[in-house]
C-alpha cells in the first residue's frame, strides 16, 4: 500500500488544488471547483510525499437533513490505480457518519453520480435513476456509535 495521508482540504488551498484538479474533471471549470471548495462542499485531500494526488468532496444535498452528496472527486494519473480513490471514499464514509452521530441521527442516505456505476455497486450503492448516460446511486450509511473529533479528521491509509 502507498504511505499516504488523507487531511481535510486547509485554508487557502482551494484556489492552488483547483488549478490542479479541474482538469480531470471535465463538468467542472477551475472557478466552479474553486467555488465549491471554497464555499459549498467539504473537501477530503489525500496527500503523498507532502503533495496532494487526490480530493474527494462530499456535504448535505440540502432537500433532508439525512441525505448527503459524494462528489466531485479526482486523483492525479500517476497516482490512479493505487486505492487512493478507494480510501478516499473510506474516508468520506467516515466523516459522513462522524457528522450524523454529532447530529443525533442515527444514519444518512447516501447518493452519487457516476458514469462507472458498476465500481459504487460493489460499495453497497443502489442505482436508482439514468439521466444523460450517468447513473444515481443511493446507500445507506449507519452513524457511528462513538464519535471522536470530525473536525480533527486526519487518516494514515
Amino acid at each position: 500500500m502507498i504511505d499516504m495521508t488523507i487531511r481535510p482540504l486547509r485554508d487557502g488551498e482551494a484556489s492552488t488544488l483547483s488549478a490542479l484538479f479541474a482538469p480531470l474533471l471535465p463538468w467542472h471549470t477551475q472557478g466552479g471547483l474553486y467555488q465549491l471548495m471554497q464555499y459549498q462542499r467539504q473537501f477530503l485531500v489525500a496527500v503523498v510525499d507532502g503533495q496532494p494526488v487526490a480530493i474527494g468532496g462530499y456535504g448535505p444535498s440540502g432537500y433532508s437533513r439525512h441525505a448527503w452528496a459524494l462528489g466531485p472527486a479526482a486523483t492525479l494519473p500517476e497516482y490512479q490505480g493505487r486505492g487512493i480513490g478507494a480510501a478516499l471514499i473510506r474516508a468520506r464514509f467516515d466523516a459522513i457518519s462522524e457528522a450524523m452521530a454529532v447530529a443525533g441521527r442515527s444514519a444518512a442516505l447516501i447518493h452519487v453520480s457516476s458514469k462507472r456505476p458498476q465500481s459504487w455497486e460493489r460499495l453497497g450503492f443502489q442505482i436508482i435513476d439514468q439521466v444523460d448516460g450517468s447513473s444515481l446511486l443511493c446507500r445507506r450509511l449507519a452513524a457511528v456509535s462513538s464519535v471522536s473529533s470530525a473536525a480533527g479528521l486526519d487518516i494514515a491509509a
